[in-house]
């Protein structure tokens, strides 16, 4: 319980909003029907919220002005649009720049981008390619200290946000 609500401090330390998840679940807790706006940045909120049980986090990408890249896995290697080579992630052969980046428990990649400031993108299923998603405004992404299925959502790469690539 500890652990997770200093997760989630530390990702409103980065300027996000979060809210609780199921533990060990995806989904947010049943009275969170507006988990969009009822997401903070108010350490005192995430305390009140955490010391009740070992909830997961919910990052909400639109208000944390965000655009997650959800790389999700296959069972067949081939059958993904995406790939990670020599510690650069390529999605249809471009290669991605470095941002703050997360591995999920199935091998997939949450990559964190800041959108345009004159954009409200929105969450898409494989427009940018094969088990390639987006997560913005409306969306939200399962935050790392987060755990699934026995294993951890974990942040592979510190560097700060990029932009999204155009």
């Amino acid at each position: 319980m500890k652990r997770l609500m200093a997760a989630a401090v530390r990702l409103i330390d980065q300027g996000f909003f979060v809210f609780p998840l199921r533990p060990g679940d995806k989904r947010p807790l049943a009275h969170f029907k507006q988990w969009e706006k009822q997401a903070t940045q108010d350490p005192d909120l995430v305390y009140k919220w955490w010391v009740n049980g070992p909830y997961n986090i919910g990052v909400a990408t639109g208000p944390s002005q965000l655009l997650v890249v959800d790389c999700d896995t296959a069972s067949d290697d081939d059958a993904v649009d995406w790939r990670v080579a020599q510690n650069e992630v390529i999605i249809l052969g471009r290669q991605v720049p470095k941002t703050f980046s997360v591995r999920t428990p199935s091998g997939g990649l949450h990559l964190y981008f800041t959108p345009p400031k004159n954009l409200r993108l929105r969450n898409t299923a494989g427009r940018l390619g094969k088990h390639v998603d987006t997560r913005g405004v409306g969306g939200y992404v399962v935050g790392p200290g987060s755990i699934c299925s026995g294993r951890f959502y974990l942040v592979v790469d510190h560097a700060p946000l990029a932009p999204l690539p155009c």
